[in-house]
């Protein structure tokens, strides 16, 4: 039983909401206006990334995107895991791994050959959630912005 569903544009003020509150977890500076102009056009049909709902018997309780782009290092289509949320009720209940398993495969099957992500070095919870499901952190390498 699948614990997703792609997010249409009739979720994205239940979407801003949840973005206020992970962003606020995570310490993330954003206004209403930066986060309507990152999420409406992946709602909309952008192929720089999508939207899933994850559910919960039947009531929505979080999210996850992921953006495309292509790596030459390892050869092929990659997506990054930019933004995993469940509401805070829901944490802890196996829901984030069911979600992103589900959706892993989707993305295997589609073509994806790489799957990176960043994680803050504090929040064990979610490192050992992506450990879990294979994740590595590659020891050579930094992950580096170059804001513009």
């Amino acid at each position: 039983m699948s614990v997703l569903r792609p997010a249409q544009p009739s979720d994205l003020n239940q979407l801003l909401s949840w973005v206020v509150d992970h962003h606020a977890f995570e310490g993330i500076k954003s206004d209403h206006a930066h986060r309507l102009r990152a999420i409406s056009p992946l709602l909309n049909g952008s192929p720089h990334g999508d939207v899933h709902i994850i559910t919960q018997h039947g009531v929505d309780v979080g999210y996850v995107i992921f953006c495309y782009g292509w790596s030459i290092e390892f050869g092929g289509a990659e997506a990054i895991l930019d933004e995993l949320y469940l509401c805070p009720t829901m944490r802890g209940r196996g829901l984030g791994t069911i979600a992103l398993r589900e959706r892993i495969a989707a993305l295997k099957v589609a073509g994806i050959i790489l799957i990176s992500l960043e994680v803050d070095h504090n929040n064990l919870a979610a490192q050992s959630l992506y450990r879990d499901l294979g994740f590595e952190l590659r020891e050579k390498y930094g992950y580096m912005s170059l804001k513009l």
